[in-house]
């Protein structure tokens, strides 16, 4: 695997962030230097237009209630927040998660 290019530490909220279910399971994105990802985006239509994007069609959404319960959940895959796709650039975008203190 590709080292992963960290940037600037920062704070985020996952309540209230969003992702796609489909067949029982999270939509997962094959993300350059992650791999299979769980997006989560700020807002439905976020979703929605990325999903759109990228031809997801049949999906239901689920909502974090409590990201600090959510981070405790221990999901084995990498998990990205603020997903967004840059009409600029063409490409997308995201902040990666990494829990620093769970106390």
């Amino acid at each position: 695997m590709n080292q992963i290019n960290v940037g600037a530490v920062t704070e985020v909220t996952l309540t209230g962030q969003v992702f796609a279910f489909k067949n029982g399971q999270p939509v997962l994105l094959d993300l350059p230097q992650l791999g299979p990802s769980l997006a989560l985006f700020q807002t439905v239509e976020d979703l929605r237009s990325y999903m759109q994007q990228i031809g997801v069609e049949d999906y239901t959404i689920k909502r974090i209630d409590n990201g600090t319960e959510f981070l405790k959940s221990e999901i084995p895959i990498p998990i990205v927040c603020d997903m967004h796709y840059d009409t600029t650039t063409g490409k997308s975008k995201w902040k990666l998660v990494m829990p620093l203190n769970q106390s």
